[in-house]
């Protein structure tokens, strides 16, 4: 059973019943489901998904999931409503200043400016509204994860040093703020996972945290390194390490791919494992296929600062 390529369409499904349920008998609801629907990869819950699966096993896992009502359902359709209610800020004027999402206009280009806004808060309330769904058994743990890794503490700070300039003071500051801005919310994932399948104990949870920022750093480098196969605007270039700090984005990105291998190298996680494998995969494409390009941006854009070992050794190793 691929259980992670069958539970797309029923995180999906159960986001839309969610979202129904709590969302206003107005046209403002229109404005929800926009910002949610339809979901992009579902990387964080599947992440949790796959660390559930791990303990349950498949066929638990999924009859779980089939419930719209249960914990893990709860919890899955929380961390992905929590990371668009993420991305609808982002997007805003004062912050990013994207005019598109996911091939289409931002919400706040379709709908307006304050209508943005008020979306972003009311996903935001409603990712916690979820979590408190959840049986009492589980709740507080998940509430205490959340509350550390999410609020001014956590990922709201990364936003408030990405947007005030720390990101670009220095590289420890770079890593800092997307350990906040990018990690805290792929950490809550898999500590949420481990805490649904009742495996709490302080080992435990010392292991995600480490594996969670390894893979939050990872995936906002991947995710700086692939945009070079589009032209970027201003702020990209402002805040891309691999055109600031080259080298030492590089050596980053390769210390965190070895991590999250030494982390996740055991038979007990194969769930983890092919939810992995699944973005390697991707981001891998995403890179090699630029760097067989005669005009390749990723060259335009990296290559000429680094040696091109680099991207081969990332491609071949690590990626595939």
């Amino acid at each position: 059973m691929d259980l992670l390529k069958e539970s797309s369409s029923l995180i999906e499904e159960n986001i839309a019943i969610h979202l129904r349920q709590n969302s206003p008998n107005h046209e403002f609801t229109e404005m929800l489901e926009y910002a949610v629907l339809p979901a992009g990869k579902l990387f964080r819950p599947k992440l949790c998904l796959a660390k559930v699966a791990d303990v349950w096993g498949p066929e638990k896992t999924l009859k779980e999931l089939k419930n719209s009502q249960s914990s893990l359902s709860l919890t899955l359709s929380s961390l992905e409503i929590h990371h668009a209610y993420t991305l609808v800020h982002d997007d805003l004027p004062c912050m990013d200043d994207d005019d598109e999402r996911r091939g289409r206009p931002s919400l706040h280009k379709k709908y307006g400016q304050w209508q943005a806004v008020l979306a972003g808060d009311a996903l935001l309330h409603l990712s916690h509204t979820l979590l408190h769904k959840s049986d009492s058994s589980s709740k507080a743990h998940l509430t205490r994860i959340f509350n550390w890794a999410l609020g001014a503490k956590g990922l709201i700070l990364g936003q408030v040093y990405d947007l005030e300039g720390t990101i670009n003071k220095d590289f420890p500051s770079l890593l800092r703020t997307h350990t906040l801005k990018t990690g805290r919310l792929i950490q809550t994932s898999i500590c949420a996972g481990s805490i649904l399948a009742k495996k709490n104990d302080y080992r435990t949870l010392l292991t995600n945290l480490k594996l969670g920022e390894a893979l939050g750093i990872c995936f906002q480098l991947l995710d700086d390194l692939s945009e070079g196969t589009e032209k970027l605007n201003a702020h990209e270039v402002e805040v891309n390490p691999f055109l600031k700090f080259p080298k030492l984005a590089f050596e980053e990105l390769e210390d965190k791919l070895e991590t999250i291998q030494r982390q996740t190298n055991d038979k007990n996680n194969p769930y983890l494992l092919n939810a992995l494998d699944g973005y390697f995969k991707k981001m891998g494409k995403i890179i090699e296929e630029d760097l067989l390009k005669e005009d390749s941006l990723l060259i335009e854009y990296f290559g000429k600062h680094y040696e091109m070992k680099s991207f081969d050794l990332l491609v071949n190793n690590f990626l595939k």
